[in-house]
């Protein structure tokens, strides 16, 4: 048992040390697309169109979570029991998405993302477990995906950020306006203002432009 729980921990702080160690490009898909009939079409050509170094894409949990959410408010199952069932519907999504593209690889391992961009593949991330096994973030509902792929973005100096969205981001508006105006989650401008670069793209958009944030 010893053997097979030090195995895991030497597992999980490489993933985490991968992203110590290359900057990379986080994009986060917002889960309220996930109704568009052409999604996979979408990012591929928005993808294509902007040729980010080292993608990685990290979708939220969009329906998946907000089951969690309607459950938790029928059975008050609490904070942290809440955030951590919410967390793992990460898992769905990103395998949903995985799915939508021959393009796309569905990976849990950060060890894999080199082999994704050598051929030229985009990793979608399952960032379920590296969360829940290393993430500083609060055990709440203030805590979305929004904040995870900062966070993760955060690990690196040169890393940025990329929020794809359903919406247009209003000119001018700080990350705690954004937060009140439901754009990105509560936690977010906690960790937006130590990232380097963070752009904005509402792919529902006849024609998504990328526009920095």
């Amino acid at each position: 048992m010893k053997s097979l729980l030090n195995a895991s921990l030497l597992t999980h702080n490489s993933m985490l040390n991968i992203f110590k160690e290359y900057p990379a490009t986080i994009i986060k898909l917002g889960g309220s697309l996930f109704d568009l009939p052409d999604l996979g079409t979408r990012l591929e050509d928005f993808l294509e169109h902007h040729h980010f170094a080292n993608p990685i894409l990290i979708p939220g949990g969009g329906p998946f979570a907000d089951a969690v959410r309607e459950l938790d408010q029928l059975h008050h199952l609490g904070d942290a029991a809440s955030h951590e069932i919410g967390t793992h519907t990460l898992s769905l999504s990103s395998r949903f998405v995985a799915s939508l593209s021959i393009k796309f690889v569905l990976t849990a391992l950060p060890e894999e993302f080199d082999r994704c961009w050598t051929r030229q593949s985009i990793p979608i991330f399952d960032a379920a477990a590296m969360t829940l096994n290393h993430s500083p973030l609060p055990s709440s509902w203030d805590v979305t995906s929004d904040s995870i792929a900062a966070w993760i973005c955060s690990l690196h100096p040169k890393s940025q950020l990329v929020l794809v969205k359903s919406v247009d981001l209003p000119k001018g508006l700080s990350y705690r306006d954004a937060t009140q105006a439901g754009l990105v989650d509560q936690y977010f401008p906690n960790i937006a203002g130590n990232l380097t670069h963070i752009s904005w793209c509402n792919l529902r958009s006849e024609s998504p432009t990328l526009s920095c944030w």
